[in-house]
């Protein structure tokens, strides 16, 4: 109980009792407790008085309170508290044998004997010393950068500490496996392969007793480097699968996929595989082409690699322009397109047999052998597919007028 000298009933406004520099208690309007002392302390508001609970060997030391009165200077106090181990000391054989029961670390020390009689009396010196051996105790293991993640080629430094008489010895682990001895760990030039959880081991060789430390789990990466977006699968060809697969070196924790500027909408045709690795189409679609990026991370970096999809499809849609009806002696132009990425390649078979490479078809001084039907066929060498159209050509002659002579013949031949 620490008690005030206020009078009962002093109207104080606020009250701060401290242990050493630290608040414990504050009282402003209602009661504060810190949350280490919360059900050992009570205050009492007729003098400000404190009681503290539950003692222990670390409530040692200076308190003092702070208070302060209405219309009247402010009070102030400090006081000292020592707290004693429970220790049974025994002094038998006339007084010539000291015992003490439940031996702590608190009763080491000199010790000296009085003897005396009505006559005299003798002091010895203090040379018998009284050493305990405890522990070891409070076995904790702090690491000299205090990181989430570790970049690996990076130093780090793990310290070991143990209350103990005599010092503690130390041993390291990772995962379970005995490292090397020491108070200190040092990782130099630390690599992936030393990721886990580390922990130390206090050994007392007086107490024999053992205790290890909680543990500490260190994770090492590398930064994230050579990130690519490639294809295992063939050219995209519509109505074909196709896979898009993300890697990079380096210690890879998400990817992210972008088409074009935004984040990547899935269609039906498209699955994310593998931890989003791998993107798959189905069966693509002429609107699938564009930009892909996949963006790999870790809490260390992250990097961006694309990859621009030209989908491949036709030749589809093939059509032939130009005259169905030219005169004899004229000129005509027949013109054979398709769609198609990339752009066909077109071959006519003429009515004559011949075949001509060639997306046109141009004749001067039309005969009416020239009549009959134009076969285009145009090929996709990517796709592999093709696709043909006919056209039909009729040729008329209007001859000079004459005796015997018909005014208009006129020329249709057709052909397989």
């Amino acid at each position: 109980m620490f008690t005030t000298t206020l009078t009962p009933g002093t109207p104080f406004q606020s009250v701060t009792w401290k242990f050493g520099p630290e608040n414990i208690f504050r009282f402003f309007g209602s009661n504060l407790t810190e949350p280490e002392y919360e059900g050992r302390i009570t205050f009492f508001m007729s003098t400000g008085s404190l009681e503290l609970r539950n003692l222990a060997l670390t409530d040692r030391g200076d308190y003092s309170v702070d208070m302060f009165i209405a219309e009247a200077p402010p009070q102030s106090g400090i006081t000292r508290l020592d707290v004693y181990d429970e220790t049974l000391v025994q002094i038998t054989d006339g007084g010539s044998t000291l015992t003490i029961i439940n031996v702590t670390r608190y009763d080491q020390g000199p010790f000296s004997c009085r003897v005396s009689n009505p006559v005299s009396q003798v002091t010895s010196a203090p040379l018998t010393l009284l050493i305990i051996y405890y522990g070891p105790e409070n076995t904790i293991l702090t690491i000299s950068q205090t990181k989430e993640h570790h970049q690996e080629g990076s130093d780090i430094v793990l310290s070991c500490s143990a209350d103990s008489n005599p010092p503690a010895q130390f041993q390291w682990f990772l995962d379970g496996d005995l490292l090397s001895d020491g108070p200190e760990l040092k990782l130099m030039n630390v690599q992936i392969n030393q990721s886990g959880s580390y922990s130390c081991q206090a050994f007392n060789d007086k107490t024999l007793r053992y205790e290890t430390s909680p543990p500490a789990s260190i994770s090492v990466l590398k930064k994230v480097s050579g990130t690519s977006v490639t294809s295992p699968s063939n050219l995209p060809i519509e109505g074909n699968s196709f896979r898009l697969i993300c890697d990079a070196a380096g210690s890879v924790f998400t990817r992210k996929w972008r088409k074009g500027v935004l984040d990547l909408t899935l269609t039906v045709n498209m699955t994310l595989n593998n931890n989003n690795r791998e993107l798959s189409f189905s069966s693509l679609n002429k609107e699938d082409k564009g930009d892909y990026s996949c963006i790999i991370s870790n809490p260390l970096s992250s990097e961006e690699a694309k990859y621009s999809m030209i989908v491949n499809y036709g030749p589809e849609t093939v059509q032939i322009t130009g005259p169905s009806q030219i005169h004899f002696g004229g000129t005509f132009k027949l013109t054979c397109s398709a769609a198609s990425v990339p752009t066909a390649k077109y071959t006519w078979v003429l009515n004559t047999g011949a075949i001509v490479n060639s997306a046109v078809i141009y004749r001067n001084n039309t005969e009416l052998c020239d009549c009959g039907n134009y076969y285009c066929e145009a090929r996709n060498d990517i796709t592999g597919r093709r696709s043909s159209a006919v056209h039909e050509l009729t040729v008329t002659h209007e001859p000079e007028p004459g005796p015997g002579r018909s005014t208009l013949k006129t020329g249709s031949k057709k052909w397989k």
